[in-house]
């Protein structure tokens, strides 16, 4: 069966231990998949494919502090461009104004996807429901300064009401592809499944059962669309289970927002990545 590789989408021999254009290991190589060019729709590619993606969501790029095709020297940014030597960079700078390297290679589709996740990310967490707990408290505090024109029964109702309204943040659609944390274990989502880290196997899992909590309310245990070390659990990119096209088919609707609220800082500046 033919073989491609997950990040360029090169036709790999049988015996390739490796992709011989961008190197990406042979364990990242998924086996029968079918042809990459029917796969490859929906996540752009190339810097221009990303840019003209912004534009067509009108995202204020310099507000929302992602630069794309640009070497940004100030605090406090993301980005990607091509350098002198023709690699491409995928950076963040930091708050201090440090820089960590996300990706530094030859293999544009592969820094475009990994600026695109984090553009993602950092939507879909706004998304989130992100100052619900402003809501309840502001709502309660309106209601306390009227409550001398209900009677008690009123005003219960009311309570139940809004504690009902604004407890819970709104709901996207589906999950986000990404890492979930609940009830102290990591759990990942993609493509319509989910898997669960198994501490004692210290590998990830097909979960054949997800709690209903999960299952109704994902976005309050929704943790990042990217790997981060301090998890302490194995990188699910790894396994045979990832497919780098899972997303593939979502929804515009997934990236509905409005952009020109954007505000950058709540995003964790200190990290690497």
């Amino acid at each position: 069966m033919a073989r491609y590789c997950e990040y360029c989408g090169l036709s790999l021999g049988p015996n390739d231990t490796q992709c011989p254009n961008c190197g990406a290991p042979a364990p990242a190589v998924e086996a029968a998949a079918p042809a990459p060019e029917a796969k490859q729709n929906s996540i752009p590619r190339t810097i221009e494919e990303l840019k003209s993606f912004c534009r067509e969501h009108n995202m204020p790029l310099a507000q929302m502090r992602f630069f794309i095709g640009q070497d940004y020297p100030d605090a406090r940014a993301f980005g990607i461009y091509r350098d002198y030597t023709g690699d491409y960079v995928v950076y963040k700078n930091k708050a201090d104004g440090s820089r960590a390297i996300r990706y530094r290679g030859p293999d544009e589709a592969y820094a475009v996807r990994e600026i695109y996740l984090k553009l993602k990310d950092e939507t879909a967490r706004r998304r989130g429901g992100v100052g619900s707990g402003t809501s309840v408290r502001s709502s309660a505090g309106v209601i306390k300064k009227r409550a001398g024109i209900f009677s008690a029964p009123i005003w219960i109702a009311i309570a139940v009401v809004l504690a009902f309204s604004f407890i819970r943040p709104s709901h996207s659609s589906r999950p986000n592809s990404g890492y979930y944390r609940y009830d102290n274990n990591y759990y990942y989502y993609q493509g319509g499944d989910w898997y669960y880290y198994n501490s004692s196997m210290l590998d990830w899992v097909a979960a054949d059962i997800i709690d209903q909590e999960l299952r109704t309310h994902y976005d309050d245990y929704y943790t990042s669309s990217y790997y981060h070390e301090d998890f302490g659990i194995e990188d699910f990119s790894d396994t045979s289970y990832y497919d780098p096209y899972a997303d593939e088919d979502d929804s515009s609707d997934d990236w509905d927002y409005d952009y020109d609220s954007w505000d950058a800082g709540d995003t964790d500046w200190d990290s690497d990545w």
